[in-house]
């Protein structure tokens, strides 16, 4: 952040998001190799398997051709008085 976006705050959420959605979505391209085409993408984002850097440990994407929600785990913080603390292991659905 510091070298390409020194003017960004560094606790705007809004930078990791999408960050994380440009993951996904080199992952995609990279899964399509040559065959850009509409039907190859759709193809690719419907099929991914993967854990993306700026996830928590756990959490990850996966998508299949009639399952388009890509993450399905999540985890509990809570507020400990200083800062925010897991409660718990990551859930499934």
């Amino acid at each position: 952040m510091a070298k390409y976006n020194p003017e960004a705050s560094l606790r705007d959420q809004n930078i990791v998001a999408g960050y994380k959605r440009a993951e996904v979505m080199v992952e995609v391209l990279n899964n399509c190799g040559d065959n850009l085409t509409r039907a190859n993408v759709m193809k690719q984002a419907a099929s991914l398997d993967m854990k993306p850097a700026m996830f928590r440990p756990g959490i990850k994407i996966t998508t299949g051709p009639a399952d388009y929600q890509p993450v399905k785990q999540l985890f509990l913080i809570q507020f400990n008085g200083q800062d925010w603390a897991p409660i718990g292991a990551v859930t499934s659905e």
